[in-house]
């Protein structure tokens, strides 16, 4: 039996929320022995060109978590296209059907705004993994700023930014110049 595209949908200016019902279970996850289904539903940003292919393809979409996260982390929640026009994917995402393709080699696609469920092309773009990681949220429980902790034992919050470069001189001329703009005269010369 045909599926036909059955999702709520609510339009906004020129985007278009689809509504993805989706259930998840806490079983093996929790101490206690029994299964608690929790139902909700996810709001999927698209553009309304995007949402016309979705419809015309009778497109099934599907939801992951990122590090295996439950229904309580939305934000890191990433959807992807289970089929369309009849013809099933296995792990094809929907960012990948919004900016026309599978990524080039070593490339992924990049959530500017960070909400994986937003689609919109103005929200995505192509980056390499370290550029994806630069855009990603803080993890820490103490700070939302990525690069920002607290140290229990000095009493004082630490910030601190990486940046990967193909050569140690370059590394070093980063690091010199990160050096002077911090502190300045007292900035230790590597002469």
């Amino acid at each position: 039996m045909k599926r036909n595209f059955g999702y709520d949908v609510r339009t906004e200016g020129d985007s278009v929320c689809i509504l993805v019902p989706h259930h998840v279970s806490n079983k093996g996850r929790h101490v206690q022995s029994y299964e608690m289904p929790i139902d909700y539903t996810l709001e999927v940003l698209v553009d309304r060109e995007v949402y016309q292919r979705l419809l015309d393809g009778n497109a099934l979409l599907g939801v992951n978590y990122a590090n295996n996260k439950m229904s309580t982390q939305t934000p890191l929640a990433r959807v992807h296209l289970g089929r369309i026009e009849g013809i099933t994917y296995r792990g094809y995402s929907l960012p990948w059907f919004v900016l026309g393709g599978r990524p080039a080699p070593g490339m992924t696609a990049d959530h500017i705004n960070g909400n994986g469920l937003d689609n919109r092309l103005q929200n995505l773009r192509w980056a390499t993994h370290w550029q994806n990681m630069q855009n990603r949220r803080g993890w820490g429980k103490a700070s939302k700023t990525m690069g920002v902790h607290y140290n229990k034992t000095t009493g004082k919050w630490i910030a601190s930014v990486m940046r990967a470069v193909d050569t140690r001189e370059e590394a070093e001329a980063q690091a010199i110049r990160i050096h002077e703009l911090v502190y300045g005269s007292f900035a230790r010369s590597t002469e």
